[in-house]
């Protein structure tokens, strides 16, 4: 997942595109997500730290939409023009059939 953000992140930023920023971002935050409910399980205050785990996943993905509407708006209105990125279709490929084959051996 680490490297599957990276990449994707990099690929958008070299290709200025909506699409992959949201795609590096969705990992990014799946990442971060997986560090706060792993803290939230170590806490000792539940409650309190079961509050304020909802909060930052939520604030990461209301950053995360809001971003990648400001830059897709952007590039509609032609400001930024969007590059075409073989690493971004390399990594989109690749976590396609990662997520097929997992998803397989979960059945």
């Amino acid at each position: 997942m680490s490297v599957e953000a990276v990449v994707s992140l990099s690929a958008a930023w070299m290709a200025h595109s909506p699409a992959l920023l949201a795609f590096g971002g969705d990992s990014a935050i799946e990442l971060v997500s997986a560090v706060v409910v792993y803290w939230r399980f170590r806490s000792v205050w539940h409650e309190t730290s079961e509050r304020l785990a909802a909060r930052i996943t939520g604030g990461l993905l209301f950053t995360l939409a809001v971003y990648v509407a400001l830059i897709a708006t952007v590039a509609l209105f032609g400001h930024r023009e969007v590059r075409p990125s073989y690493l971004g279709i390399v990594v989109l490929i690749v976590a396609a059939i990662a997520s097929t084959v997992k998803n397989r051996r979960k059945k």
